[in-house]
């Protein structure tokens, strides 16, 4: 097993690299990193907003706090009540994604390239006017708090809920929920909503790329008009924290859900820095054999 391992990373390392078509990157005068890719063949426009931290910037038990922010930017600006954005993207049929991992919080759009100019209106307001409106605040904080229970009666989603804790630690960032619980999202509220947003989503911590059917020089011309009304504010400084250690003998976690019919496992031990050059190989490896870890 161990030469058949060695002999697919060989293969995998000798394959060509990958080349990504052409761009180009300019840093703005108030740090956004903005990256444009022009591909003319296709008659769209697509724009990404990835801003450092992620839910390892979320403060102390408030865990969930910038997957509730990045939501919250959809659900109405200043100008645009929840209904009217939902009323103005669909019209246009511009579709709009936001979320937040470990690391990372985006928002994207993609639309026709001949809407471009009523787009980047719209995502120009997303990102720069969102109203976080208390009601909508109120009503998605109760979802959410709502799914996490619901969750805990689903073996497979309990289980992720506690083995990163239990493996980790909780004060690791990847020991942290990602998604909140119901302690910490009750702690939420619109006011802290609203300080998460002015501190992380500013110019020295923002990456932009925008790719699709557009002229190079125009596109760079609009998109500095408009990313330059970003305060530049201060860049998120990762988390140092150690590799948690081998144990010396094996700790097991037992989450006991009795009315359950089906029994999962999570197997964890130390595994690569996201960084480490082996990582697109090792995860090739890791799906070739059944799994993705």
């Amino acid at each position: 097993m161990r030469f058949i391992i060695c002999a697919l990373l060989a293969a995998s390392l000798a394959l060509p690299q990958i080349k990504m078509p052409p761009f180009e990157r300019v840093v703005l005068g108030n740090g956004v990193t903005l990256i444009l890719m022009p591909k003319r063949d296709l008659p769209l426009l697509s724009v990404r907003v990835a801003v450092k931290g992620g839910a390892e910037a979320d403060p102390s038990g408030l865990e969930g706090m910038s997957s509730i922010v990045t939501e919250m930017m959809t659900l109405g600006t200043t100008t645009r009540s929840r209904e009217k954005l939902a009323g103005d993207l669909d019209q246009l049929g511009i579709d709009v994604q936001r979320g937040s991992n470990r690391q990372t919080a985006f928002l994207q759009m993609e639309s026709l390239a001949k809407d471009r100019d009523k787009a980047l209106e719209i995502f120009e307001d997303l990102l720069l006017h969102p109203a976080f409106a208390e009601a909508e605040l109120k009503r998605l904080l109760a979802q959410k708090i709502d799914g996490v229970k619901v969750a805990k009666d689903n073996p497979g989603a309990a289980i992720r809920q506690y083995s990163p804790a239990f493996y980790f630690g909780k004060n690791h960032p990847y020991g942290r929920t990602a998604t909140g619980d119901e302690l910490s999202l009750a702690k939420i509220t619109r006011d802290g909503v609203e300080a998460f947003w002015k501190s992380n989503f500013v110019g020295k911590n923002m990456v932009v790329v925008v790719g699709g059917d557009f002229d190079a020089a125009a596109m760079r011309e609009k998109m500095t008009g408009l990313l330059g009304k970003i305060p530049a504010g201060m860049a998120y400084v990762w988390k140092q924290t150690a590799v948690p250690a081998r144990s010396a003998a094996p700790r097991l976690l037992l989450v006991d859900l009795p009315e359950a019919t089906q029994t999962y496992f999570t197997i964890a031990q130390p595994g690569i820095d996201r960084t480490n050059p082996d990582r697109t190989p090792l995860e090739l490896v890791n799906t070739l054999f059944g799994g993705r870890f």
